[in-house]
């Protein structure tokens, strides 16, 4: 859920009195303007981030190697890599396993951003 807060604010001028229809218009426009920091959880190489359920890219990961898959699953009773449900077991766990887990790598948002406008009408 982003969190912003935009600011509109303007001010007519009447140099020549009410009764003319010439006026001066000031406007300032701001997006974001408390600069509210949306985090992003770790971003891959591409910019995608896990919030659109993409699996991060195979570059950015701590392989988990079969033997230490083995020793772990031999310790919770789990099936062996050389078993079909061991295989697919490993293939999760193996996508799963990024070192980066849980740290805030960007806040994927743009900054404040102020418009400043001026509008002669006449």
């Amino acid at each position: 859920m982003k969190k912003y807060l935009n600011l509109s604010m303007q001010k007519n001028i009447l140099p020549f009195g009410r009764d003319s229809k010439k006026r001066f218009q000031f406007r300032i426009d701001a997006i974001n303007v408390l600069n509210h920091p949306n985090f992003v959880f770790n971003n891959d190489v591409s910019g995608a981030s896990y919030r659109v359920s993409k699996l991060p890219s195979q570059s950015s990961l701590a392989t988990l190697a079969t033997t230490e898959y083995n020793t772990w699953a031999q310790y919770n009773n789990q099936p062996l890599y050389t078993t079909t449900a061991g295989a697919a077991l490993y293939n999760r766990l193996d996508q799963a396993w990024d070192t980066r887990f849980g740290t805030l790598s960007t806040t994927g948002e743009q900054p404040r951003m102020v418009q400043f406008s001026a509008r002669l009408t006449f």
